[in-house]
């Protein structure tokens, strides 16, 4: 069904047939029930604890010195978490603690090339979320620190593939902003 004809189905329902169908969905699946549980009482902190165990779980996954943490799950995560609509600041803290996570894995297994293009692709979209919120300095300067020299978080692939994707996009928005 489409949010058209939902919209419309909806719209031919009284207020109380509307409140029986929300405490009916509410009741149903556990994702409606965790969507309200957060809209009726947002806790930020809360909901990104939740988040992030997945994802640190995912990266704990490992076999023979590689890391089988699954970048699908990675990103399913990221949407479910973007999918509340925790604010710009939010998603750009809860992107960079991905990085922070994938940073503190690689020192101890090898990623795949799947792996490694998720570095870009989350560089990418911390910077996008960033740049469009106008808050481009709770982007650039935890990446910039996460990937300083003097740095003994992460290794030295891992600051490559950070400055590699914050110049790919750079150039990307260069090309962008002459085309207009």
């Amino acid at each position: 069904m489409s949010r058209t004809s939902l919209k419309k189905e909806l719209s031919n329902l009284t207020a109380p047939q509307l409140v029986e169908v929300i405490l009916d969905a509410y009741e149903s699946r556990p994702e409606i029930k965790e969507y309200f549980e957060y809209y009726l009482n947002p806790d930020v902190v809360k909901l990104t604890d939740k988040y992030m165990r997945v994802i640190v779980k995912e990266f704990n996954r490992s076999k023979r010195h590689y890391s089988k943490a699954r970048v699908s799950v990675v990103n399913k995560t990221l949407k479910q978490y973007r999918s509340f609509a925790p604010g710009a600041d939010n998603e750009v803290k809860f992107i960079l603690a991905i990085l922070d996570t994938m940073a503190l894995a690689e020192m101890s297994v090898d990623f795949t090339e799947t792996q490694w293009n998720l570095v870009t692709k989350l560089v990418h979209a911390a910077l996008a979320i960033a740049d469009s919120a106008g808050i481009i300095d709770q982007a650039v300067i935890p990446l910039s620190l996460l990937a300083a020299d003097d740095s003994r978080l992460c290794t030295r692939y891992f600051v490559r593939a950070i400055d590699e994707a914050v110049s790919c996009y750079d150039s990307e928005k260069t090309i962008s902003l002459k085309n207009k």
